[in-house]
């Protein structure tokens, strides 16, 4: 699956998103899903997983 998501490189050199500043690449570049609530993602009836758009041209309207 190829998907696209809206990060920035910040000053302290990580790469996260404005929305979810928590979530962040790690140093390979890879983002791993992460649940607040403790259990390992994707769970059916949690909002928790990694959530990418097929179609970019959305996320354009966010970059200034």
């Amino acid at each position: 699956m190829i998907g696209w998501r809206l990060m920035q490189l910040h000053a302290d050199g990580t790469i996260r998103s404005d929305w979810l500043p928590r979530e962040a690449l790690d140093a390979a570049g890879v983002f791993t899903a992460r649940c607040e609530h403790g259990h390992a993602p994707p769970v059916a009836d949690c909002s928790c997983g990694v959530y990418v758009t097929e179609d970019p041209t959305p996320l354009l309207e966010w970059i200034s």
